[in-house]
């Protein structure tokens, strides 16, 4: 389904300098499973991601989309493979001044769906994400759990083939996180939806993922079957991130490496567009 060679991605930092966020990067995302890409905070996780949905251009390298190789569209070509893939963010990233209702069809009116498909395809994906009582809600009004239910349901808004997830799960507490994950794991298995998590949380990888990519200081340096992997690590790399992650869950804190490059953040309703 997506098949990533020998990507790179170079940024230019304040002073001219060169910033390596992504080297050298292989993965194969298989069709109909959940690809976990999980590392410390800098490791050029969500750059990644961006670079799938070619919201970041890639510096070098070849990125395929259900046999279609992205790197090279522009236009009308990149807007129609973009409407194959949905976005959910970490903060939630919806708009403030939109109820539930308009903000899941906030794709569809951007897209130029009627209004009787789309009140027909809202109403769906309310009951899907289990919402139908707050249709008419504001984003102030909605608690954490509620909010990403409300992402869910707008990045699926446009019958997409690949869900892209940005640290879904990070904001939410461990009781949401699990039902938020239950709900991946549901559209997953029901859809055959192909979902590619990015995640520093390792019990999100192992609740909800097929397979799992260990990337840090922008390198892929292990992947494999999520149970494999966690119970045979077969690199120094993996074995230490997991055991600073253990220890950062039990303390209640995150783990963050010192020193790492800071990912590039998106912006709400422009990113939202693009993505549309």
């Amino acid at each position: 389904m997506i098949r990533i060679r020998q990507l790179q991605k170079v940024f230019t930092d304040a002073r001219g300098g060169r910033v390596i966020a992504l080297e050298n990067v292989n993965l194969h995302v298989k069709r109909g499973e959940v690809f976990g890409i999980i590392g410390p905070s800098g490791a050029g996780k969500s750059t990644l991601l961006r670079c799938i949905n070619m919201l970041e251009r890639p510096t070098q390298g070849s990125i395929t989309i259900d046999g279609t190789e992205v790197t090279g569209l522009k236009g009308r070509d990149l807007r129609i493979i973009r409407r194959q893939m949905g976005m959910i963010f970490q903060h939630f990233n919806l708009l403030s001044s939109r109820t539930t209702y308009r903000n899941i069809a906030f794709p569809l009116e951007i897209s130029g769906v009627s209004d009787y498909e789309t009140k027909e395809r809202v109403e769906q994906l309310l009951a899907l994400v289990g919402l139908e009582d707050k249709a008419k809600a504001y984003p102030s009004e909605l608690s954490g759990g509620q909010k990403q239910r409300v992402g869910i349901a707008r990045a699926l808004a446009t019958n997409p083939k690949i869900l892209l997830c940005d640290e879904a799960t990070s904001a939410l507490d461990p009781r949401t996180t699990r039902s938020i994950l239950g709900l991946l794991k549901s559209i997953n298995k029901e859809y055959g939806l192909t979902i590619v998590m990015v995640t520093h949380q390792v019990e999100a990888v192992k609740q909800a993922c097929h397979s799992v990519a260990v990337i840090e200081r922008g390198k892929v340096v292990e992947q494999g079957r999520t149970e494999e992997l966690f119970s045979r690590p077969g690199t120094e790399t993996t074995r230490g991130f997991l055991e600073n992650i253990r220890v950062a869950e039990v303390s209640g804190g995150s783990f963050k490496k010192p020193g790492d490059t800071c990912e590039v953040q998106s912006r709400a309703k422009e990113v939202i567009k693009d993505v549309c």
